[in-house]
């Protein structure tokens, strides 16, 4: 008798549609993005706790970007504290959890690759959905207790994003 040992999955972090550029990502919804919906894009740290991903529309981590099914089906979330400065964000906003601290200073050039998928994201998100530059947020810049950048690695990131 040949004994084997038992074939076993390959389990990766990305699939098939986690590996599309972030442009075809953005565009491969269920539901037909309706531009008007959304008019911010809110960007949450791993400080802010697994639970806050969960009500995303989009993850990225070392492994790549991927969409959630909020984003596939369209759906507004609850990942914003609500009415802040007298607005329901979770109304318009597009919630982006990024499985990484935000660093205090500006990153190195070593470093600045880190963040490359996350400005590919936004990039293409501002572009489908018509969102401008100013309307991309921290977590932290509309709710002052969520753990937040640096002022120096926010310039730098708002520097990165295309203008308006």
């Amino acid at each position: 008798m040949l004994e084997t040992e038992p074939i076993r999955p390959q389990i990766g972090p990305l699939s098939a549609q986690d590996k599309l550029p972030a442009e075809a990502l953005v565009k491969d919804t269920g539901t037909p993005i309706d531009p008007g919906t959304w008019r911010n894009i809110v960007l949450h740290g791993a400080g802010e706790g697994e639970a806050v991903a969960g009500k995303c529309h989009f993850i990225v981590d070392g492994g790549g970007i991927h969409a959630t099914q909020n984003w596939k089906d369209q759906i507004t979330t609850s990942h914003v504290v609500p009415y802040l400065r007298g607005h329901d964000y979770n109304a318009d906003s597009i919630g982006v959890f990024v499985k990484a601290d935000f660093p205090l200073r500006k990153p190195s050039e070593a470093d600045a690759g880190k963040f490359a998928g996350l400005i590919e994201l936004v990039a293409a998100l501002q572009q489908t959905c018509g969102i401008d530059r100013g309307r991309v947020y921290f977590h932290s810049d509309l709710y002052p207790y969520a753990p937040g950048p640096g002022e120096e690695f926010a310039e730098w990131m708002a520097a990165q994003l295309p203008r308006d």
